[in-house]
């Protein structure tokens, strides 16, 4: 699962150099990101549901860039990226699932 994510990065990384952009990493406030932007919570459960809602939400974002993107090239990596993320979910909600992390309190 994380080497998806890997991967995706590496996508947008590419992407980024290829269109000129800037491929730091920042927050929405243009500060870069740290491990003090992260959420540490130490319930397992926690985790994981965190997890699967950021999960949903790049999923989401990347359906609305999708949406606005002419260059094939550029929906193309995304479409692989979406695809990455989709998998990701399915793989994260099952294990959540077959821990029975859902009945536990």
């Amino acid at each position: 699962m994380y080497q998806k994510e890997l991967e995706n990065c590496q996508i947008l990384s590419t992407l980024l150099q290829q269109l000129g952009g800037d491929n730091k990493f920042y927050s929405s406030s243009k500060k870069f990101l740290s491990a003090h932007s992260l959420n540490y919570s130490k319930d397992i459960k926690r985790v994981f549901l965190n997890d699967i809602e950021l999960l949903e939400i790049n999923i989401i974002d990347v359906k609305s860039i999708l949406s606005k993107i002419e260059n094939p090239a550029v929906k193309d990596n995304l479409k692989i990226i979406l695809e990455n993320k989709k998998q990701n979910l399915k793989l994260l909600k099952e294990n959540f699932f077959k821990n029975n992390l859902i009945l536990q309190n």
